[in-house]
């Protein structure tokens, strides 16, 4: 004799609906309070902008912070000084501008210094590929106009 199983009854199929809802719920309720134990908040992170400053030379023996005039023809450099900055890799993209009624970018007037290792403290960059004084950018290559009266500046942008 082949028994068949009985159909199981409508309060049996809901007895086990509701409880396996049920522990469905508890274990979601166990995972999230353990996710909450597992929550961790590291110390606060500041972030610090350096003060700097871009100096001019005529000879690159004494350099000045302020505004100067010179003559058509003459040679000039520039150099950065950053105070205040944590070790970090930085590129500095050094910008030539003149004024004619606007700032504007210098056609030719852009150098670049890769990978500078600004260490802490006080650095002196130059403007040159790897931030060395040999070498140093001599402005006054693009500012040698004739009869041009417009004033010029050396704008730099560091990046990390």
């Amino acid at each position: 004799m082949n028994a068949t199983p009985k159909p199981k009854s409508k309060p049996q199929k809901t007895f086990l609906a509701v409880t396996t809802i049920t522990v469905l719920a508890l274990t979601m309720v166990f995972i999230v309070y353990a996710a909450l134990l597992a929550t961790y908040t590291g110390p606060t992170v500041t972030i610090m902008e350096p003060g700097g400053l871009v100096e001019y030379s005529l000879n690159q023996t004494k350099w000045v912070t302020n505004d100067f005039s010179i003559n058509n023809g003459t040679d000039w450099w520039a150099r950065l000084t950053i105070t205040g900055s944590t070790n970090q890799m930085v590129d500095i993209t050094w910008i030539l501008q003149r004024d004619g009624g606007a700032w504007a970018n210098v056609t030719g007037g852009i150098v670049t210094t890769q990978n500078y290792n600004l260490t802490t403290g006080t650095n002196t960059i130059y403007a040159t590929t790897d931030g060395g004084a040999t070498g140093n950018f001599n402005w006054g290559t693009l500012t040698k106009d004739a009869g041009v009266a417009d004033p010029y500046r050396v704008q730099t942008r560091v990046t990390g």
